[in-house]
């Protein structure tokens, strides 16, 4: 299970200061096949608000070579699928294409209160021979729930 770590002090201090959110993120480096990574919260009930990646390579639209990206709690035990997704984003035709350095959303539109031990799952999906994503950084925004 991946550590939650701030993406920057400040960054995070900002963030905890006016909204009571908080950032974590994890570089991942290489991802070139369908992959899940975890992002743990260990002490107490969270409310994921945002999540982000970012890549130095590009991957434009196609419709048979492209990725998919899905946010799953896994729950406590790892064995739940709940989606914070209603649809998988991806960058297919119709879709938005990867920039290179750019911040790609995966924005949850449901299901975003997580139980405290709670285990977020951030999963891409290979579809055809999409590009290879090189240096690739998660990031997770989340806050404490009430």
């Amino acid at each position: 299970m991946a550590v939650i770590k701030p993406l920057s002090k400040d960054c995070d201090k900002i963030a905890s200061r006016t909204f009571g959110r908080k950032t974590a993120s994890l570089h991942v480096g290489l991802v070139d096949d369908s992959e899940q990574y975890l992002f743990g919260f260990p002490f107490s009930d969270v409310w994921v608000d945002d999540a982000w990646f970012v890549s130095s390579d590009a991957d434009g639209l196609d419709a048979s070579d492209y990725w998919e990206c899905q946010l799953i709690d896994k729950g406590i035990d790892g064995t739940e699928t709940v989606n914070l997704l209603s649809t998988v984003v991806g960058n297919e035709t119709g879709g938005t294409a990867i920039a290179a350095h750019d911040l790609y959303s995966v924005t949850p539109d449901q299901n975003q209160g997580l139980e405290m031990g709670s285990v977020l799952a951030f999963t891409f999906v290979k579809n055809g021979s999409a590009t290879d994503l090189n240096d690739v950084t998660l990031i997770v925004q989340y806050r404490e729930a009430h």
